[in-house]
């Protein structure tokens, strides 16, 4: 068998190259396989190099797998990170998914929906912006796996190990999104443990939907006009998530029509009250929300625990936008509970930590249809809720 990549094999060999796969039709890679006793790596492409995917109609990488011995991977595309860069990127309307797992080493930066730029046969430079869907989903793996393992005679049906590796994609390397929509759904894990940036002005979208995005200790910051879009169980975790100016962070659990629990550590303080029918949207790390940002929480609340950190830097020419949808088991004489938390929760609001029970006025640092003149926040620091 083929040890390193099914398809495309590019070693680096001392020399920098680049391996394109770009300007195309419809594209499907499926049902490939690198087989190895110890180190099958790629079952699609392995590459030590740059790597290009830009600019064709709708790709497709499904049913790649790495056997090493009697386990089984469903995995693409193996990157060895001695590559200057990492380019997936999906024309507008079109879509780049990987329905296996895909790992970049360091070394590479990582660039998603790079404008696209080509010599026509003038010899004149031609840009394309690439707006389309990048989608990692881990919905079919299981099926995949055990579709894969039959084939192979193995008798057995997938592991809980090997579905959990076959959803999970890992880069190393900084991860830069410049346009469309990044999607994670189905499932699907992907590790950015270099961080990860939403380029200012792309108008780009980073869609969590029951997945899990895992930037470890590194930052996730959605710049000017970029969007974190959580919903039906999403993860995410980082050591910071930065909304900036005019970025939009939003909740959403409106399609199963259930309260979503926003929170800032993994686990939910016992006795804290949580307005939530099942599903839940963790976030794992603090949260910074700059002055005209938006945040959109729809049939959603906060849950702050373990030592997270809100901070709010507004001001009068530049507050948060808060859009607040209430669900609809909210009865008209049951209050509003926006933040809960623990002790250990701590509140910045424009670099002044509030320590001390406190009444805050919304209109300071929000603004929104839904408050008045009337509203206040009060802030009770043991207790770490507003």
């Amino acid at each position: 068998g083929i040890v390193r990549g099914g398809v495309i094999y590019q070693d680096w060999g001392g020399n920098s190259y680049t391996t394109c796969l770009v300007g195309n039709g419809d594209v499907g890679i499926t049902g490939n396989g690198a087989i190895s006793t110890s180190d099958a790596l790629g079952g699609a492409i392995y590459t030590n190099s740059s790597l290009q995917i830009a600019n064709n109609n709708s790709v497709l990488l499904r049913g790649n797998y790495e056997q090493q011995g009697s386990d089984y991977r469903l995995r693409s595309i193996y990157a060895g990170g001695r590559g200057d860069a990492i380019s997936l990127s999906a024309a507008a309307g079109k879509s780049i998914e990987f329905r296996d797992s895909v790992y970049i080493a360091s070394g590479s930066t990582v660039n998603l929906n790079a404008d696209y730029t080509y010599l026509d046969e003038a010899g004149e430079s031609v840009t394309i912006r690439q707006t389309g869907d990048i989608i990692f989903t881990g919905a079919d793996t299981e099926q995949h796996l055990n579709d894969l393992l039959e084939a192979a005679g193995a008798g057995r049906t997938a592991t809980a190990q090997e579905i959990l590796n076959s959803r999970t994609t890992e880069v190393c390397a900084m991860s830069n999104l410049y346009g469309g929509r990044l999607r994670v759904e189905g499932g699907a894990v992907l590790k950015t443990s270099a961080g990860l940036t939403v380029a200012e002005d792309s108008n780009a979208t980073v869609k969590i939907d029951n997945a899990e995005l895992d930037a470890g200790t590194s930052d996730i910051a959605i710049g000017a006009t970029g969007r974190l879009e959580l919903s039906n169980g999403a993860i995410v975790r980082a050591n910071e998530i930065i909304i900036d100016d005019e970025a939009t962070l939003a909740l959403s659990c409106s399609e199963l029509q259930t309260r979503a629990t926003f929170a800032l550590s993994e686990a939910v303080a016992a006795g804290t009250t949580a307005y939530n029918t099942g599903n839940t949207v963790v976030i794992d790390g603090d949260l910074t929300l700059n002055g005209g940002a938006t945040l959109v929480a729809d049939n959603a609340h906060f849950i702050m625990t373990e030592g997270s950190v809100l901070t709010i830097n507004a001001s009068d020419e530049k507050k948060i936008n808060l859009v607040l949808t209430l669900g609809t088991v909210y009865e008209p004489d049951v209050p509003i509970t926006l933040f809960t938390g623990v002790e250990s929760m701590r509140f910045i609001y424009n670099g002044t930590e509030l320590t001390d029970s406190a009444a805050v006025n919304p209109g300071d640092f929000f603004t929104g249809a839904w408050i008045n003149e009337s509203t206040t926040f009060t802030y009770d620091a043991e207790a770490g809720t507003f």
